[in-house]
């Protein structure tokens, strides 16, 4: 799959009719982490392959694939709704924007790579942290109507997301003996 903006701008916008702070909280928090999942991370990995004697090592490509795979949702949810019960809607970014760089951070990725080199390996999250991110936030909260508020939302959560770099660990046994490699890559 592929981020798809203009659904978690929709995913957001919904969450602003619920009546109920925490259901909006519950529901922006979900959409954010469905969001981040549907991303496609795609590594390049540049491993060595280690053929038998008396064949030398020699260095070799493949793409690793993954959707990552989060376990923090429901501190996102928690963190949305602390934001909803402050006093100053310029203090929600400061409140969501932590976890939301948690959540990502703390994903986990499985890669599977192909081309050259064929093999399964994992994978990490490195953000630009959560500063920029949260000025987005505090500044689409100054919005006067919700689903702009939502969309500001959104493009801010987009932009984070893909400015993620994805750092990867693969092995395998394809072409013939075994191999190890590293890469970086994005989300998308």
């Amino acid at each position: 799959m592929a981020l798809v903006v203009n659904k978690l701008t929709q995913d957001i916008s919904n969450a602003f009719t619920s009546k109920v702070w925490e259901d909006t909280a519950s529901q922006i928090a979900n959409a954010i982490d469905v969001y981040f999942k549907s991303g496609l991370a795609q590594v390049t990995i540049t491993g060595t392959v280690t053929p038998p004697a008396p064949a030398t090592p020699y260095v070799a490509v493949g793409i690793g694939t993954g959707n990552p795979q989060t376990t923090t949702v429901s501190a996102l949810i928690q963190s949305w709704s602390n934001a909803f019960k402050s006093t100053s809607w310029s203090a929600v970014g400061g409140i969501v924007a932590p976890e939301i760089d948690n959540l990502v951070k703390s994903a986990t990725l499985q890669l599977t790579v192909s081309n050259i080199l064929i093999g399964t390996g994992t994978g990490t999250f490195q953000t630009i942290g959560p500063s920029i991110l949260q000025q987005q936030i505090n500044s689409a909260f100054t919005a006067t109507a919700w689903d702009v508020s939502a969309s500001q939302i959104a493009t801010a959560i987009d932009t984070f997301i893909k400015a993620i770099i994805v750092q990867g660990n693969a092995s395998g046994n394809v072409p013939v003996n075994s191999w190890v490699g590293t890469g970086t890559g994005t989300v998308s």
